[in-house]
């Protein structure tokens, strides 16, 4: 089922209507969290595992749908995508955009570097969230080269989702010294889903799994922890809402 049904179906299940009207001043809270595999250098890495957590909420309260989001970027102090490692390792070709049905069956899960699940709110932002429509989206990450990208392909169905959502989404990373910069943009169509009908995002877990890969003639790892300026790692995530609105959160851990 292609996701510009979702609103559709949902309608059909539940009955999707705004209520509660928004407040002039409300806007999205946003909190940030994460751990990494500890100490490293540049010269010396050490594989790593790298896990980051985020969640999106309103200043109206907890029972309210936020603002969706449309753009993520993570920051990851400390950690590097190894992109030597990654030009080794199985690629994925995900399927086309106009795909009768996404998917990534054709992947061999030595492609897979990661993976994660997306809590999901879907009805009118800003208005109290209908219980019943609530969606929890698996996912896995592939690398789909070249030079870094990677893509994460959602695959949900019933029970955890009313109904199933199958779809890709590109991440694009980048190296700024110790921090590698990983940056989603949410496709429109996991956006708005229908008339006045939006996905907010309001939890997501992310992990990156240490893959080894030979390297000339050395075993290198996709993931790895180079080190901090200082002791402690700092993790930020911004955010971007569909109305332009901007928002950081970020959280410090331990780094050797």
């Amino acid at each position: 089922m292609k996701v510009r049904t979702f609103a559709a179906v949902l309608a059909a299940v539940a009955g999707v209507a705004g209520s509660a009207a928004a407040s002039a001043s409300a806007g999205n809270t946003y909190t940030a969290g994460g751990l990494g595999t500890k100490g490293g250098t540049p010269s010396k890495p050490k594989a790593a595992t790298l896990n980051v957590t985020f969640s999106t909420g309103t200043t109206l309260g907890e029972t309210f749908q936020p603002q969706p989001v449309v753009q993520f970027v993570i920051s990851i102090e400390g950690g590097r995508l190894n992109k030597a490692a990654l030009a080794g390792l199985t690629k994925c070709k995900p399927t086309p955009v106009d795909a009768e049905v996404p998917s990534a069956d054709q992947c061999s899960a030595k492609s897979i570097v990661g993976k994660g699940v997306l809590g999901v709110d879907v009805g009118v932002p800003e208005t109290v969230v209908n219980p019943s429509l609530k969606c929890s989206l698996p996912f896995n990450i592939y690398n789909v080269g070249p030079n870094g990208l990677l893509a994460l392909f959602i695959d949900a169905s019933p029970p955890v989702c009313p109904i199933p959502v199958q779809y890709w989404v590109l991440i694009k990373t980048v190296q700024r010294g110790r921090t590698v910069v990983a940056t989603i943009d949410v496709p429109k169509p996991l956006q708005e889903v229908g008339p006045n009908t939006f996905a907010s995002v309001v939890t997501a877990q992310i992990t990156f799994r240490p893959i080894k890969v030979k390297v000339k003639g050395t075993s290198q790892s996709v993931t790895e922890s180079i080190g901090c300026a200082d002791a402690q790692r700092t993790l930020s995530v911004s955010f971007t809402d569909l109305s332009g609105g901007r928002g950081q959160a970020s959280n410090n851990s331990a780094c050797r």
